[in-house]
């Protein structure tokens, strides 16, 4: 007896492995037949079933509604009454007979209405309106007293807020039915709202996992796109956020901590001016902000001053643009060769022959072609092309910066 209650006491473990097979299959089934009720059974109620369109619609709403509802009600049964095994087994059964039905009125010509014949195509429904004026329903009947005349009505000069025309009684009915629906869809709206937050979570991780020059490039097309959507010919009408030139300009900063010891200086340097710039954003809205305000307190060229450190940003974007160019010029190319090259068109004439000099003993030290790539995590494809893309985007951003300069009477050769 003892080891029978023993026994008795032991219950099997239920669900795991071995249920998990049974709702996979279910679900499965589910979808594939749901996947193809969606996308065909507006075109069998129209063309087989002979249904109008609006009210072909109409019905697949009120599926749609009623599938979204029976969960609900089947969560309450299995919990409180039957459980979850004969829920999902009644369901499941239910189901099954109701795609068997819809597939037998498919293939059997007997359960369909019969096709229109020719003549019955010019017989058509009967229009709610006559000659433009609404005419009176059955719904809301008691806003129909709006439309009756009395004795004390003056039909001259009649009060709207007492008398009115039937057209306009039924405009109103027209909108009072529209409520409920806006209330439908403001609950559709909190219920689906999550999803989209999820998607926004989901979006901020992947944005974590873009490669540097990914994000680089996607930034200054940004920038781009607005320069070139506000552009006039020659003239230039576009007011660039120094928030966000400030936030493009900090991805390049990576670009020139990749290139090792050569480019250590021109890393600092560029880092702290576009610090400098963001620091300044607070106070000063656009470029055209930093540059105005120097020139009324005649300081564009003042070291340190926010006109300063502007050029000298613009000069990396510069020397990152003509790298690339360099870059692609030729597979042959090597590195050391391309930086060179780049840094002797853009920043050599403006630096002193120390620094000059302490850059080319530093290019011996830049990595390889293929370590750079490994850095930016690129192939020789794809780095192509957005480097290309850097390039064309760069361009315009560095012809307004300029243009920036050159319409106040600032020299660009300093």
């Amino acid at each position: 007896m003892e080891e029978k209650s023993m026994t008795n006491s032991v219950k099997r473990q239920k669900g795991g492995m071995i249920t998990m097979p049974f709702i996979f299959a279910n679900e499965v089934c589910e979808k594939l037949a749901v996947v193809g009720f969606g996308t065909n059974m507006i075109s069998y109620l129209t063309t087989q079933m002979h249904m109008p369109l609006t009210k072909a619609a109409n019905t697949l709403t009120n599926f749609g509604g009623t599938s979204s509802l029976t969960p609900l009600i089947g969560a309450f049964v299995a919990d409180s009454y039957v459980g979850r095994f004969w829920t999902i087994s009644v369901a499941s059964i239910i189901y099954q007979i109701g795609m068997i039905l819809l597939t037998i009125s498919a293939v059997l010509p007997k359960l369909r209405p019969p096709p229109c014949e020719g003549d019955q195509n010019e017989e058509l429904d009967a229009s709610i309106s006559l000659g433009g004026k609404l005419l009176s329903t059955n719904q809301m009947k008691f806003f129909d007293k709006a439309a009756i005349v009395t004795e004390e009505d003056n039909l001259k000069t009649p009060n709207l807020w007492r008398l009115n025309t039937v057209h306009r009684v039924e405009e109103l009915k027209s909108i009072l039915f529209e409520v409920p629906k806006l209330d439908e869809v403001r609950q559709i709206h909190n219920a689906r709202i999550h999803m989209f937050e999820d998607s926004g979570e989901e979006g901020d991780v992947s944005q974590k996992k873009m490669s540097p020059l990914s994000a680089v490039v996607g930034a200054f097309e940004n920038l781009a796109n607005l320069v070139n959507s506000n552009s006039n010919g020659d003239c230039y009408q576009a007011e660039l956020r120094l928030d966000m030139f400030c936030d493009a300009c900090s991805l390049v900063s990576v670009m020139f901590s990749y290139l090792g010891l050569a480019f250590k200086f021109a890393e600092l340097e560029y880092v702290s001016k576009v610090q400098d710039l963001l620091e300044a954003s607070e106070t000063c809205d656009t470029l055209d902000n930093i540059l105005e305000r120097d020139v009324t307190n005649d300081t564009v060229k003042a070291p340190g001053s926010l006109s300063r450190n502007l050029r000298r940003v613009r000069q990396g974007l510069d020397l990152v643009r003509a790298l690339f160019e360099q870059f692609l010029s030729t597979s042959d190319y090597t590195l050391k060769e391309a930086a060179s090259t780049a840094y002797a068109q853009v920043c050599a004439p403006y630096h002193s022959w120390v620094i000059r000099t302490a850059v080319s003993a530093g290019m011996y030290t830049l990595p390889t072609r293929d370590q750079l790539l490994l850095k930016l995590n690129e192939t020789d494809q794809s780095a192509e092309k957005k480097m290309k893309r850097y390039i064309n985007a760069s361009v315009p951003i560095i012809e307004y910066i300029d243009k920036l300069y050159i319409s106040r009477n600032i020299s660009l050769d300093w």
